[in-house]
């Protein structure tokens, strides 16, 4: 059985609030990404900045710097922010259908059960409980063992490690 190399938790953080030198700063930072992408055998990465930092240019931008020979899959992601201020990762198959979603571009408008739910009833979406214990304000964990349990059983996919 091969074993594939995923990250499911990947901020490019590409600088495109620099008006002058944006283009040009984050095309160098775009290849510098692909490089360590190869570097450490990754064959897949779920490219989920948060919803504020305009996930879709970040996304389109690194894609934009795919090089021939890469070998990694990049899938567009939002690190979606719910009412509670908790941060849960949705992605899908093809950009253009999870960047047209106005509900997941737009932070705090949905609550947790209420996105859980909208991502269920999507079956071209998918959802991940991402840093449950993290210290700070972003994790499930702030809403209590119960809440947090229901968004693990109703998603399936809990992130257990974050190096960040």
């Amino acid at each position: 059985m091969k074993k594939i190399r995923v990250d499911y938790h990947f901020h490019p953080n590409l600088p495109t609030h620099w008006p002058f030198f944006k283009r040009y700063l984050c095309n160098i930072k775009a290849r510098a990404i692909w490089k360590a992408f190869e570097k450490n055998n990754l064959d897949v990465v779920l490219i989920a900045d948060h919803v504020y930092r305009n996930p879709k240019t970040q996304f389109e931008i690194l894609r934009s710097q795919k090089p021939k020979n890469a070998k990694t899959i990049i899938i567009p992601a939002i690190e979606y922010l719910t009412m509670e201020g908790v941060e849960i990762i949705v992605f899908a198959k093809h950009p253009q259908y999870i960047y047209s979603k106005k509900e997941l571009l737009k932070p705090y408008s949905l609550g947790i059960k209420e996105f859980i739910s909208y991502v269920k009833r999507d079956k071209k979406l998918h959802g991940i409980v991402v840093h449950p214990e993290t210290p700070g304000t972003t994790g499930i964990s702030k809403c209590g063992e119960e809440t947090m349990k229901f968004a693990i059983k109703e998603l399936g996919f809990l992130e257990v490690h974050n190096c960040a």
